[in-house]
């Protein structure tokens, strides 16, 4: 299900928006950028929504997608953790936070 991100309190979306930007695998290449300007990128991307918040109920994990790869299962916040299909592949990382 999404979660909007307006509905996090600050310091819960900063936390989640730091451990995303923080996994391995989410580095920017041959540039080095300070954790607090990949934060910025992806708080901005929250706010004109080409990124959003996914909780994946079954696996009881969060994680960001882009939004144009959600697909219509996934977009409602008002589904049952029954309701999702416990074959779904799991969600992807959003690893290109400058886009």
């Amino acid at each position: 299900m999404i979660i909007p991100h307006q509905q996090l309190a600050r310091e819960t979306l900063d936390a989640l928006i730091e451990e995303f930007v923080t996994r391995e695998g989410t580095e920017y290449g041959e540039q080095d950028i300070s954790l607090d300007v990949k934060v910025e990128q992806v708080r901005r991307q929250l706010e004109r929504g080409k990124v959003v918040i996914v909780f994946d109920p079954a696996i009881a994990s969060t994680s960001l997608m882009p939004a144009d790869s959600i697909t219509a299962g996934y977009a409602s916040t008002d589904r049952e953790p029954e309701d999702y299909d416990q074959t779904d592949q799991g969600f992807a990382d959003y690893d290109s936070a400058g886009s």
